[in-house]
C-alpha cells in the first residue's frame, strides 16, 4: 500500500535521543529505529480493519520480528546488545489517524503463545 505520507505509529525517546521509533513508510513498509539506523520489515498490508501489529526485539541476541494479527514476520538480526535508556516518554500515533485501542509493553520478549492470546487469534503454520 502507498502511502502519501511517512507515519509514526510509535516513538520513544528521552532528552537526547529517539531510542526507539517504528515507522510505517511510504512505500508501505514498517521500520524499526533504535537510536539511529533502521531495520525495514516488508509486512502484510496495514488497514482500517482492526489490526493487531506486535513487535519483539531482544537486546542479547538482537532478534527483531513484526507480528501482524497473531503471524510473525521473518526476523532480523537488529543491533545485538543495544541498551534503551530510561526515563523516556512514549509518543504514541504522533502522525497517526485513526485509533489505538490497545497498548501493552513488557520489558522481555513473549512467546508466540502468550502474542496470539493477546491478539484473541491461534494460527496454525509451519513456523
Amino acid at each position: 500500500m502507498e502511502l502519501s505520507i511517512q507515519i509514526i505509529l510509535f516513538a520513544y525517546c528521552t532528552t537526547d535521543y529517539d531510542e526507539l521509533n517504528v515507522w510505517h513508510k511510504k512505500d508501505g513498509r514498517i521500520a524499526f529505529y533504535l537510536s539511529g539506523y533502521s531495520a525495514f520489515f516488508h509486512l502484510p498490508p496495514i488497514t482500517t480493519f482492526k489490526t493487531s501489529l506486535c513487535l519483539t526485539w531482544e537486546s542479547r541476541t538482537g532478534l527483531a520480528a513484526f507480528w501482524v494479527d497473531g503471524r510473525r514476520s521473518t526476523y532480523q538480526l537488529y543491533k545485538p546488545g543495544h541498551t534503551i535508556r530510561p526515563k523516556g516518554t512514549v509518543l504514541l500515533g504522533q502522525d497517526f489517524v485513526g485509533e489505538v485501542t490497545d497498548l501493552n509493553m513488557w520489558d522481555y520478549v513473549l512467546p508466540r503463545s502468550q502474542i496470539q492470546l493477546n491478539v484473541n487469534v491461534i494460527v496454525v503454520d509451519d513456523d
